[in-house]
């Protein structure tokens, strides 16, 4: 079993697009298990108005499928992942996007993979070694 964990923009372009390859991964269950940190919560709520606006699903639609996307995640309290994996990951993210350290950290804890489709992320962290990413088209 694969453990992967999303950044905020897949669950994000997800919300936008049902049909998306997160909804069909979780549906399809047994072989991967998400985890999210908990600040993807925040993420999450923060931007819930313009997700709903660009999903155009009614309110009840949208709230629907984000409690399918919630129930699917396993939320890890980051006050549980190890200060040395918090520091190497702030290490690794501080001058690419820090706010991607809480998701880096937890891969490094769980020794799990990295689902971003952000480039510049990915490039940056590959430069220092990082290679920990989910390949989304195996």
């Amino acid at each position: 079993m694969k453990i992967i964990v999303p950044d905020s923009n897949i669950i994000f372009s997800s919300l936008r697009q049902p049909e998306s390859r997160f909804l069909t991964l979780l549906e399809r269950g047994g072989d991967f298990v998400f985890y999210a940190p908990n600040f993807m919560v925040v993420e999450l709520f923060k931007h819930r108005e313009r997700l709903r606006k660009k999903s155009k699903l009614s309110e009840e639609e949208f709230i629907e499928l984000l409690n399918q996307f919630m129930r699917g995640l396993k939320f890890f309290n980051e006050s549980f992942i190890s200060t040395r994996n918090f520091i190497f990951a702030h290490q690794l993210c501080r001058d690419v996007d820090p706010k991607d350290t809480p998701f880096v950290a937890l891969v490094l804890e769980t020794n799990g993979q990295f689902w971003t489709r952000d480039d510049e992320i990915r490039r940056g962290l590959l430069k220092k070694g990082f290679d920990r990413f989910f390949n989304e088209h195996e």
